[in-house]
């Protein structure tokens, strides 16, 4: 009976420590933002993200309200990195905290090709340290910067180091051949490697 007893409360000791994070996330998306100073006080008090990661869950979290006014500051806080990306991903898998699922990374691809600013090299990075669904969604919208932003593309992969930009290039292998051999003739024009 002990044992069960200790069993029983180390697993709900658990499984509330696991949940915590994700409730924290819950608290903010799920609810209608009322105060933007409680919501910016909320995500403050969350101790574990740096404060580029807090300024973009605000911003992120506002987006989900209105995206047609807070996109730019969203994309301008989108994180780059693997870790940042995990949490993103993670907020999105939980139903109901977002518009529909991927939305963040959806946005962010459509505003790059939208846009033709520093979002395409902030879409290579993104898609660079991403992988299964997020970097098959991400790679439609690369295929699109490339084809109709190519000069711009072509200066964003130049700021990229090599592996990366073979990853990105790796994409052309989903368009028709025709298409793909234009935009490689206008990366050896440019002097991409």
């Amino acid at each position: 009976m002990k044992t069960f007893i200790l069993c029983t409360f180390t697993f709900i000791l658990l499984g509330c420590t696991g949940k915590f994070k994700g409730d924290n996330y819950a608290m903010i998306f799920k609810y209608p933002v009322k105060d933007k100073v409680k919501l910016e006080r909320k995500i403050n008090e969350m101790k574990d993200l740096s404060d580029e990661m807090k300024k973009f869950i605000y911003y992120f979290r506002l987006m989900t309200v209105d995206s047609s006014i807070y996109i730019d500051e969203f994309v301008k806080y989108f994180p780059e990195d693997k870790k940042n990306l995990n949490i993103i991903y993670n907020i999105e898998l939980q139903e109901g905290l977002t518009p529909y699922f991927l939305f963040s990374f959806e946005s962010l691809g459509r505003y790059a090709v939208e846009n033709k600013n520093d979002s395409i090299r902030k879409l290579f990075n993104v898609y660079c340290h991403s992988d299964g669904v997020i970097a098959e969604l991400l790679s439609d919208y690369i295929i699109r910067t490339l084809q109709e932003n190519t000069s711009i593309s072509i200066f964003a992969l130049n700021q990229l180091d090599p592996k990366d930009r073979w990853k990105i290039r790796s994409c052309l292998e989903m368009l028709p051949e025709n298409d793909a051999e234009n935009i490689l003739k206008q990366f050896e024009k440019q002097n991409v490697k």
